[in-house]
């Protein structure tokens, strides 16, 4: 029954859901600094502001005033205050300070602020007025109030004065362990003052309360616990005489399951004896909502307290918020709901009587264990026990403490809401300064208004989003305005000043008039307000006109037959009570069907181009289905409704595949108007892509036939009109036919290889591959699909693709391509809607695509002269036939300068090339010609080289070889043609 009840508060809220209707006062830290921690002077209505890194002054209105610097500081988790601590070996490093208190000695006129650096080391604020004078307080562990984890600090009423202190504020601080030195750790809760030590400079010490011979105004957590037994404080606060911490802890020592406790000490009791814990319990439907997120203490109204209470005139009530957390541990668990639960202060005081009386009577309860070891039980003492039955505000012996109760406290629970998850927890007044409400804030940035009425029943009437665009978390931290008349929240990194008054966040009529606020909202010319604010006479809250938001579509023919959509609110119930009437460029518009937020109309005839505005005419009575009166009449003003007249002139493609897929562009006027537009070609749909003013595009459906082709020769499979009907008007170009043809075919590819980088041309071989507009190579390689765009040729039998660059995969998966067998892939072609290419792979002896590493061409180590007789240049180089060996010849493009050289043969590591272009004449000042390869996506820079004659030097040898050999030539012939002539005879001379 009672998760029905849930459930049933969360659809009354669901009702109210809106979001910011009015830009609120906000403030916005520099940097987008996150805000934590806020305080008021409520003397001056000034505002404090405690975030990372720095501290705020601001005005009541949220105007910066003043700024100070508090970090980044140089700092380490387990170094004390200070640049250079004596007994700290760790590096320090900038750390942002984040401020996790700041509090107001209303009593001295000092603001205090404790951050997460120097071991949460506070600093006094001295002068209210500019909070850049401060100094920061000494490096004694007492003057350690911040941290890393969980800190609850207040400035609460002085204990009985005495001759240690005098009369002032106490600090009543509670501190969750954060795994620091334990030198540096001050006791978990405490009760301290702070004083000023020299009024002429201004410095200030902090000190327990009581301390001196081992005792002290606190208590610390067992040392052998401390860093294992970590306890949460989640909210502090005082009554009457006592003052009280929520905290969340496991349930023992040995248990590692979580739940919430409340803490109490008596304000006077200077040793702690005082020390008590009690358990809570929040449940609903058997569910315990274990850990405790925010509290507030609520001021009830003297009405509230007579109902629950008739012995007493005044008393207060605590409320806590609750979730679950996730199993043994502390951390909430977000998904899961979040409920609120209460008791009154009276009740809790009562409570705490009962667990003292039944600890010292009946010996019920025991040590806290991680305060005390061995646990102990009560121990019993009859007078002790008499003393507290007398006296509600027993302050404890030193017989037993501190004090565990045995049993727990049931709070009462009180709203819950599905699926929401509370970080903050406020309250607001009425105009007679009541408390009328708690003001809920969410993890996602929601604020929730919860009405408390005489009975404590409870009643959920508003949600809105705190600021317009953020789901930033609201902060635990809240405070009133001085007039009380608005409540401040922390969010990301502003700070929102909240009207308790919300009428003006109600953005419709019937939610404003409908609304549970105690100062009842009214209707008054656009704009939600309480009477008083209205300036006109036209304030009403029994009756609302309507409103129209806006329509769609905002254009249609002038023949009619558009239906438009028109949101808004108040066009009446669904029921026939209400009189309804649209008009639209003052041409009625006949009512199809209509309900409280939306009326949908189709248009008449209009005869020509006209344009006016959308009005609508609601009467309707309260009734069971219209909980409030609506009268009145609205029109869209300057937003217009525009009659037009739609053409078509021409489309493109004429032809496409009998299988569709075709992308037709339709062009006009006017061809996005109306509300419904259908393109057929034939008796088929063409799905449409894009739309504007002048064109249309749309995807051709499938020609289904059972008959031969029409054409046999031109393979025509069936031509027909094509026609677009905007609103059930129908245009076509009655001298224009498309044409289904016969889907093409793919015979073959060739080359079936290429290098990685890609780019080289691929020939692919087919009929009819002119009717797709923008056919595409697929290659496909472990799933990893690459497709490239071709160009058909107008015969339609071949087409021209590009090889794709699959370095990408590579460097993905850290491939590497092997020599001889390379990378293969997958081929299919995209053709429109045709199939059977895009299982080319599947056909055609199973055509295979191979990738091969690049070719690498090496620049030359030098330049090269050509002469000007020479051939050939050669290039050398790696993997250069790979890829290319069928088609490295018009597939390398070698040039010298802007001139080709023809390649004439390519092996795996040299290219020759014929130079094109040579010069006639060859001068001694031959320019350097840079030599560059290209090969698909790849180019390569090989140097240069110079044309040049052969030297004189060459020349003249060559010139005394060819003389002297011809010289022995002609000796030789000589020789032989005398021994021909003339027989060899050796004659002996004749003695004269």
């Amino acid at each position: 029954m009672e998760k029905i009840k849930l459930f049933i508060l969360g659809l009354l809220f669901s009702i109210f859901t809106l979001s910011t209707a009015k830009p609120m006062t906000t403030f916005k830290a520099p940097n987008n600094k996150n805000v934590s921690q806020i305080a008021v002077n409520y003397e001056t209505g000034t505002v404090y502001i405690g975030a990372d890194n720095a501290l705020y002054q601001l005005s009541a209105d949220l105007i910066l005033k003043l700024t100070t610097k508090t970090g980044p500081v140089l700092d380490h988790p387990q170094c004390g205050p200070g640049p250079v601590p004596a007994n700290c070996n760790e590096t320090r490093t900038l750390r942002d300070n984040q401020n996790v208190v700041l509090e107001i000695d209303t009593d001295q006129q000092l603001l205090l602020s404790c951050g997460t650096t120097d071991q949460g080391r506070c600093a006094v604020h001295y002068d209210l007025s500019d909070i850049r004078n401060f100094e920061n307080l000494n490096n004694s562990i007492t003057s350690f109030v911040g941290g890393r984890q969980e800190v609850v600090a207040f400035f609460g009423e002085p204990p009985f004065a005495s001759v240690y202190h005098g009369r002032q504020k106490a600090l009543y601080t509670a501190m969750t362990y954060d795994s620091r030195k334990l030198d540096y750790f001050p006791k978990a809760i405490s009760t301290r003052l702070l004083q000023q030590t020299n009024p002429t400079t201004n410095e200030y010490k902090m000190r327990y309360l009581m301390e001196g011979y081992n005792q002290y105004s606190a208590i610390e957590i067992l040392k052998q616990y401390r860093s294992n037994f970590i306890v949460h404080y989640v909210y502090g606060f005082e009554h009457r005489q006592f003052t009280y911490f929520i905290a969340v802890m496991r349930d023992s020592l040995q248990s590692n399951n979580y739940h919430t406790r409340l803490i109490r000490i008596c304000q006077h009791d200077h040793l702690y004896v005082s020390y008590m814990e009690l358990p809570l319990k929040c449940a609903l439907s058997g569910v315990e909502y274990n850990t405790a997120t925010s509290a507030t203490v609520v001021p009830l109204s003297a009405e509230v307290v007579y109902k629950l209470n008739k012995t007493m005139t005044t008393d207060s009530a605590l409320f806590i918020t609750f979730s679950e957390s996730h199993k043994r541990t502390y951390d909430v668990d977000t998904t899961k709901d979040s409920v609120v639960c209460y008791h009154t202060m009276w009740s809790i005081e009562k409570a705490f009587q009962g667990a003292l009386y039944d600890c010292y009577r009946m010996e019920m309860g025991h040590y806290v264990e991680w305060f005390h070891q061995p646990k102990t039980t009560c121990y019993h003492n009859g007078d002790e026990a008499f003393k507290i039955l007398r006296n509600i505000d027993y302050c404890g012996s030193m017989d037993n403490y501190p004090i565990e109760a045995s049993t727990k406290l049931d709070l009462k629970f009180w709203y819950g809401y599905s699926g929401v998850y509370y970080t903050s927890l406020a309250y607001s007044f009425d105009a007679k300064k009541q408390v009328d409400d708690l003001v809920l804030g969410t993890n996602s940035g929601q604020i929730h208004k919860v009405r408390i009425d005489p009975n404590m029943e409870v009643y959920p009437y508003a949600k809105f989003q705190l600021i317009e665009g953020s789901t930033s978390p609201i902060q635990k931290d809240w405070a009133h305005d001085k007039g009380k008349k608005n409540i401040y929240f922390l969010s990301g990194n502003q700070v929102t000043k909240f009207s308790m008054n919300s009428c003006g966040f109600y953005r419709d009529c019937g939610s404003c008039i409908q609304n549970q606020e105690s100062d009842p909202c009214g209707w008054c010319y656009g704009v939600c307000t309480v009477k008083a604010e209205c300036k006109h006479s036209g304030w009403t809250n029994d009756s609302c006109p309507p409103v129209i938001h806006d329509f769609m579509p905002k254009a249609g023919p002038t023949k009619g037959g558009t239906q438009i959509e028109i949101s808004g609110a108040n066009f009446g119930s669904s029921s026939s009570s209400a009189m309804v009437i649209v008009s639209v460029a003052k041409l009625k518009c006949q009512i199809l069907h209509s309900n409280q937020t939306s009326i949908t109309c189709k248009t008449g005839n209009a005869s020509k181009d006209i344009s006016g505005q959308v009005a609508v005419s609601v009467v309707e009575e309260v009734s069971q289905t219209m909980p409030y009166k609506i009268d009145g009449k609205d029109d869209t003003q300057d937003r217009k409704f525009f009659y037009k007249t739609p053409r078509v002139e021409a489309y493109f493609p004429h032809v496409g595949p009998q299988s569709g897929g075709t992308l037709m562009t339709i062009n006009g006027s006017n061809l996005d108007i109306g509300s419904e537009i259908t393109i057929l070609v034939g008796s088929s749909v063409c799905r449409i892509q894009e739309i504007n003013s002048f064109s249309v595009q749309c995807l051709t459906s499938s020609y289904t036939y059972s008959a031969k082709p029409q054409n046999r020769r031109k393979r025509i499979v069936y031509a027909s009109k094509v026609s677009v009907n905007i609103d059930g008007n129908a245009m076509s170009q009655k001298d224009q036919l498309y044409t289904y043809e016969e889907d093409p075919s793919v015979s073959a590819l060739n080359p079936q290889r290429s290098f990685v980088s890609g780019g080289l041309e691929i020939s692919v071989k087919g009929e009819r591959l002119h009717i797709i507009q923008n056919p595409k190579l697929n290659l496909t390689i472990a799933e990893t699909e690459f497709i490239q765009e071709c160009v058909p040729r107008s015969n339609g039998y071949s087409m021209t693709c590009k090889s794709p660059n699959i370095t990408s995969l590579l460097y993905t998966n850290s491939s590497s391509v092997n020599d001889s067998t390379g990378i293969e892939a997958r081929v299919s072609f995209i053709m429109d809607d045709v199939q059977s290419v895009r299982e080319f792979y599947k056909h055609q002896n199973h055509q295979t695509f191979h990738f091969y590493q690049d070719p690498v061409f090496f620049p030359f180590n030098d330049a090269i002269e050509l002469f000007k007789d020479d051939k050939y240049l050669t290039i050398r180089g790696e993997n250069l036939n790979l890829a290319l060996e069928d088609t490295f010849k018009t597939a390398v493009q070698v040039l010298i300068g802007q001139d080709a050289c023809d390649v004439i043969t390519l092996t795996a590591d040299l290219l020759t090339c014929l130079p094109t272009q040579r010069p006639s004449d060859i001068s001694s000042d031959e320019p350097k010609r840079p030599v560059k390869v290209e090969v698909g996506n790849l180019k390569f820079d090989i140097g240069y080289v110079r044309y040049a004659e052969k030297s004189n030097t060459i020349l003249l040898v060559a010139c005394i070889v060819t003389v002297v050999v011809i010289l022995i030539l002609a000796v030789g012939f000589l020789l032989l043609f005398m021994k021909k002539k003339t027989p060899w005879t050796m004659e002996t001379p004749k003695e004269k």
